[in-house]
């Protein structure tokens, strides 16, 4: 049978608690489309928010760029967001925004920051005011800004949708006629540059490569984000662990080698198993445990929230690249979540 994970073990557990009808209502979200807007709240978290995309789905991306507005329940403001996906601000970029005929030049680290992920960029004091007055009224923003190698780039985003999806969101947060007031740092989040997991910082570059990729959600809205983990694989390489997506019972992670000097990334591919499919790969694995003591890494996919139906796999570090020791899976969800899945290797 396979290893349970050490990590993740209570995790499971309380997911499974919450996907088991009668017991609690399980993780997702509550969504409404207004014209050009997502609005969507969080029943685990009643954090709400308003989304905007360009080009969404373009080169396999979840979009080009991302313009959010949110509220938790308990905070008095809004944050305003504006999440860089094909190309990032330099770090001495002014983000433009113009709003209609009203403009503004924010400054970066003074107006505009990146937090919790090194493309997510909240705004922050006068600007975030200016730009939330601006937006609900508004027809068309646009968010110019140039990146590292001086090339201008430009997001331009509909607002149609945005005040009915903002009145929506008061709806269910019971805040009904709040005044809309934005300015403070987003709550929960850390600076860039700051450790973003519990044993190390991952590098910006990577963080900056991982959400390039195209295949994984923006990390602000991962909700184990802060799951990120570096590791050393011996003296010359490391390994990071980056949280891609969350859902109801399932959270998938990226992982990377670097080898000394640690500047370039290499994505890990793993194999992975289906009756239907046979043997195929994939740069996602699912609800991961890493044993740093013996290099050992554990991946368990969970084909309903009854655990009765997925696969497991068992790694070991060999050198170069993660070695199969075995490997489980199981396509028929039988309502049998205690028995064991049957092992197709060795």
């Amino acid at each position: 049978m396979f290893r349970p994970l050490t990590r993740f073990a209570l995790t499971i557990a309380c997911l499974f608690a919450l996907a088991w009808p009668g017991l609690a209502q399980p993780f997702g979200e509550t969504r409404r489309y207004f014209d050009d807007w997502l609005a969507a709240c969080r029943p685990t978290t009643d954090y709400c928010s308003a989304t905007a995309y360009v080009n969404v789905g373009a080169g396999g991306r979840v979009a080009d760029h991302i313009l959010r507005v949110g509220r938790h329940p308990d905070a008095p403001y809004w944050e305003v967001s504006f999440t860089a996906v094909i190309a990032m601000p330099a770090e001495t970029s002014v983000l433009n925004i113009a709003i209609d005929d009203a403009e503004l030049n924010a400054e970066p680290g003074r107006d505009y920051a990146a937090f919790g992920a090194i493309n997510d960029y909240f705004l922050m004091g006068d600007a975030a005011q200016f730009t939330l007055d601006h937006l609900v009224p508004g027809n068309t923003a646009r968010f110019a800004f140039t990146d590292d190698q001086g090339t201008p780039h430009e997001a331009a985003f509909s607002l149609r949708g945005l005040a009915a999806s903002l009145l929506w969101i008061d709806e269910q947060q019971r805040r009904v006629g709040a005044e809309r007031v934005a300015g403070a740092d987003p709550k929960g989040l850390e600076r860039v540059g700051q450790a973003t997991g519990p044993n190390g910082s991952l590098p910006a570059a990577l963080l900056q490569q991982h959400a390039a990729s195209g295949t994984c959600d923006p990390m602000q809205d991962v909700v184990h984000a802060d799951w990120g983990e570096v590791h050393d694989l011996g003296e010359t390489t490391k390994l990071y662990i980056v949280p891609c997506t969350s859902h109801a019972y399932n959270v998938t992670f990226r992982l990377y080698v670097a080898r000394a000097p640690f500047t370039s990334f290499e994505p890990l591919y793993f194999a992975d198993y289906s009756e239907a499919l046979g043997w195929t790969g994939t740069d996602r694995l699912f609800n991961i445990a890493f044993e740093p003591e013996t290099n050992r890494l554990s991946a368990f996919y969970k084909g309903r929230g009854l655990a009765d139906c997925g696969t497991a796999g068992n790694w070991v570090w060999s050198d170069y690249a993660f070695k199969l020791e075995s490997y489980y899976a199981k396509d028929e969800c039988d309502g049998d979540f205690g028995g064991e899945f049957p092992q197709v290797y060795p």
